[in-house]
């Protein structure tokens, strides 16, 4: 299943082809806005403030289907589904999101080379 995937090569090469000059730069941005949204999500999460959980989550989630990163996508798409039904999201889901986001950003770097 896509969303299982932690990476996509082919999406990411596309989002390559587009991107062309601008694609390093794009990758590094999106890594430094991924931390950023992460980070805020746990803090919306540690104030229970439902609203800036869903809104980083789908910041998130966005860009990471851009580019093919479909399992960190999938992972926000829950924690946003369950701030806006004002779910608590537990340490393990937010470890979970961490986890992956790791994974991810060595494999992104790996095709960057």
């Amino acid at each position: 299943m896509q969303q299982d995937i932690l990476l996509d090569s082919e999406i990411f090469s596309v989002y390559k082809d587009l991107m062309e000059e601008k694609f390093e730069a794009s990758i590094k941005r999106y890594l430094e806005d991924a931390k950023l949204a992460i980070s805020n999500v746990r803090k919306g999460v540690d104030s229970k403030d439902f609203e800036t959980v869903a809104m980083f989550a789908h910041k998130l989630k966005s860009p990471s289907r851009s580019i093919g990163a479909f399992r960190l996508a999938t992972h926000c798409e829950n924690i946003e589904k369950g701030a806006y039904d004002k779910q608590p999201i537990s340490a393990d889901t937010l470890a979970q999101l961490e986890d992956v986001f790791d994974q991810t950003s060595t494999e992104i770097l790996t095709h960057l080379g």
